[in-house]
């Protein structure tokens, strides 16, 4: 994975693609984490239990599924059919549900790691759909 973001970085060409700014987020967000001494990753791994565990679960898990999001991207982006192959009401259901995530993780938990992470998947979730729903007015 990291060989794929250096590379996307590293790349004057794809500077401009999405996957590049996928991968900046991506960065930047792992560089917030890691400074933190206290960080949730660290916190996660010492001493190790089965709570850490999950939350180290918690944290691949969706690290890795910032970049599912970069072919489905691609993809719509791409589409001269008006994104016909997906589904514009299963990702806005998700664009809702990621929102629910971070308010729950803002108001109710007060958890900024947990809120982080809804957050840059209720992004992505809108990126696609929002790519989606503009292709679909172009092909009107």
């Amino acid at each position: 994975m990291a060989d794929y973001v250096t590379r996307i970085l590293a790349t004057p060409a794809k500077r401009t693609s999405a996957g590049y700014v996928v991968a900046l987020i991506y960065c930047i967000f792992l560089a917030l984490i890691w400074i933190s001494p206290d960080g949730p990753v660290r916190a996660a791994m010492f001493p190790w239990s089965t709570d850490s565990t999950i939350a180290l679960l918690y944290f691949l898990t969706n690290a890795a599924r910032v970049f599912t999001y970069v072919p489905q991207l691609m993809a719509v982006w791409r589409s001269t059919d008006g994104a016909r192959d997906i589904s514009l009401f299963t990702w806005g259901s998700w664009v809702v549900a990621n929102a629910t995530a971070v308010a729950y993780g803002a108001v109710v938990i007060h958890d900024l790691f947990f809120t982080l992470i809804a957050a840059l998947n209720l992004v992505c979730c809108a990126a696609v759909t929002a790519v989606g729903v503009q292709r679909r007015r172009a092909q009107r």
